[in-house]
Parts: structure tokens; C-alpha cells; sequence
């Protein structure tokens, strides 16, 4: 059905696109500013006017237009988040916390799932200013220095989340992947293990290369060896080539603990060393993952992991976001916490 008012209808106004307030106005009696004032809070406006207006715009589905009303108060409302790896459950969570984080603090996400290499994170930092965000937050690839003055000319924040620092002024959320590693180190010693091992990927991303760090000195400063093996990307099949390049040897040199860099490598890693080895977690081997992702407390896996709280991260991003850009204090670092289960033997005591 075609409502008419005035000689109009409502397939011709919006014929040429989206109904406008020029629309309303028309249908509402009233003028533009009128409409304006309507859907502006704390603007002045007759209620009688605002009830013809309102019911206009039910009318005719009229929507205001946040992008146009956004260029015209400098406040666009809408933050770039440069992903990638959205597949995985430790990216997809923090994506999903971190959008949420944002709408209940007014601000909309674009989301930009970035999987190139190094020279193009640039160009599309540089695209994403184009949408004249308030701020962009990195959570994948390494933006070089010179961006961060092209947001800060452009009055748009830069918010890194476990990327390298790469200017001043740029806003930094760091994960204590190092420390959450030594207490993965400092669990299995006090278990009694000897034989200790790194599964990790070669992705070479600063996460991968903080917790393996972490494990390697923490179990060196107590006087143990670690057996380190990369394999492929950050995945499931990863843990897979890590289990055969480990156990694939004499059983005597094998470790008797593994630490895996992410919970996708650990369920990889222990399907393989069950079901082509043989082995029994923890009696035979005992592992620690990273991450608490949701298949981690699965029946199958009953994983000790850590936890890397994605609520946590998403709350850090919204106040770097949100922090008046004279605060010294850019740098937010978000702890972990060691999540018992049932891969890990029981501990012999103190050391």
C-alpha cells in the first residue's frame, strides 16, 4: 500500500534512495531544522512538533543519517578493528567482547579482516582513515611509525593491542604472555617434569615469540632445558606436526611435558600424541595450553591453560579509546591466570 501526502507518495520519495529529513519535513508540516532538532538529544523542540515529526518518519521508515550529522560535529562514532585470523576462537572472541565493549559506550566497530603481508598494513590503515574513524585499533600486522602521525594530523587514535610500539603516540595493550609462560614453566618443574618442550608456530608474531620466550628462560633461570619445535601457522595441524616431531623418536628423549603457545596447538597436539602414540595426559606426558578458548573445558581436552581474559582486553581498548590524548599513560598491560584442569599431574611441592 502507498501512503499519499501532498502529492506524494512514499515509492517516490524514496526512489532515489534513502528517505531524508527533507522528506519529513514535508510530511510533517514542519521545517528541516525542526526535524534536525527532533532527533538531536537535548535540542529544543514543541512536543506537538515532535510528536508530527516522529510520526513522519515512523511513516515514511525514515532513518537519521549518522554518517552525514558525524561529518558535520567531527564525531563519527566509528572505530576501524584490523583483524585477522577471524576463524580461530581466541580472534573471534576478542572480536566479539571488543565490539561489545564498543556499542555500550556509543561507538561502532568496522571491522577490516587484514591477512596480507607487511607492506600493505599501510595502505590500509590508510583506507580505513578514510572512513573518518575516531580511532583505529591494530590487532594484526605491524603498522610502520609513520601512521602514527598520520592518525594524530588526522585526530584519530591508534590502539595496538600485542603489536610492536611503533611511535609515541600511539595507545598500547599488551598481554603478559611472558609471565603467563613462566607460570606454565614454574607448574610443570613443580610436578616433577624433566623433559620439557615448546610447541609453538612460526608465524613469528610477537605473542608466539613472548611465550616461548617466557617458558624457555623461566625453566633455564631453574636450571632445565627446553626442546623447541615450529610448525606452520597458528592452527590445529600445527599441534599435529609438533606431536610427530617431537614423538616421532626414541621415547627416552621425548619430553614428559609440553608447553603449547595457543589451546588450538594443545587439541592438536593431544589428539596426535593419543592417537598415534599412545600416550596417556597426564600420566605419560602432562600439557599446558594458552588462551582458556571455549574447547578448551571440553570433555575431550579438559585442558590447564591460561587464561587470557578477552573481557579484560576489550574493557582496555575502550579506555585507551576513551583517554584524553595528553595522558601519559598508554600502556595497559593485562594479566593471566593459570587455569587448573586435567592434563597437568599433581605438584610435588615447593622448590
Amino acid at each position: 500500500m502507498i501512503n499519499e501526502n501532498n502529492g506524494h507518495s512514499v515509492q517516490q520519495m524514496s526512489r532515489g534512495g534513502f528517505i531524508t529529513s527533507a522528506d519529513v519535513a514535508e510530511r510533517a508540516g514542519v521545517s528541516r531544522s525542526a526535524v534536525s532538532r527532533t532527533f538531536t538529544p537535548g535540542a529544543s523542540v514543541s512536543p506537538e512538533v515532535k510528536r508530527k515529526v516522529i510520526a513522519a518518519a515512523d511513516e515514511l521508515g525514515y532513518r537519521v543519517n549518522r554518517l552525514a550529522r558525524g561529518l558535520i560535529s567531527s564525531r563519527s562514532n566509528l572505530v576501524g578493528l584490523v583483524c585477522a585470523n577471524l576463524e580461530t576462537p581466541f580472534s573471534a572472541g576478542l572480536l566479539s567482547r571488543t565490539t561489545s565493549a564498543l556499542a555500550q559506550r556509543g561507538l561502532h566497530a568496522l571491522v577490516f579482516e587484514f591477512n596480507g603481508s607487511p607492506p600493505d598494513v599501510r595502505a590500509e590503515l590508510q583506507r580505513i582513515l578514510e572512513f573518518r574513524v575516531e580511532a583505529i585499533v591494530v590487532m594484526s600486522g605491524s603498522p610502520p611509525p609513520s601512521i602514527v602521525d598520520e592518525c594524530m594530523a588526522n585526530g584519530v587514535k591508534l590502539v595496538l593491542v600485542n603489536r610492536p610500539v611503533v611511535g609515541h603516540g600511539s595507545y598500547n595493550i599488551v598481554s603478559d604472555d611472558q609471565g603467563g609462560a613462566a607460570m606454565a614453566a614454574d607448574r610443570l618443574i613443580r610436578a616433577g617434569h624433566k623433559r620439557l618442550a615448546v610447541v609453538a608456530s612460526e608465524s613469528g608474531t610477537p605473542t608466539q615469540v613472548r611465550r616461548t620466550m617466557g617458558f624457555v628462560e623461566e625453566a633455564e633461570r631453574k636450571g632445565f632445558t627446553v626442546d623447541v619445535t615450529r610448525n606452520g601457522a597458528t592452527s590445529y595441524d600445527a599441534g599435529r606436526l609438533g606431536a610427530r616431531a617431537l614423538f616421532s623418536g626414541s621415547r627416552d628423549a621425548a619430553p614428559d611435558a609440553v608447553f603449547c603457545t595457543t589451546d588450538l596447538l594443545a587439541a592438536g597436539f593431544m589428539d596426535t600424541i593419543r592417537n598415534e602414540f599412545g600416550l596417556r595426559i597426564p600420566e605419560d606426558v602432562s600439557v599446558i595450553g594458552y588462551d582458556d578458548i571455549p574447547q578448551a573445558s571440553w570433555g575431550a581436552y579438559q585442558l590447564t591453560t591460561l587464561k587470557q581474559c578477552t573481557q579484560d582486553l576489550a574493557q582496555a581498548i575502550v579506555k585507551a579509546i576513551r583517554n584524553d590524548e595528553h595522558s601519559e599513560d598508554r600502556t595497559s598491560t593485562v594479566g593471566a591466570v593459570l587455569v587448573e584442569r586435567a592434563t597437568v599431574r599433581a605438584k610435588l611441592g615447593s622448590l
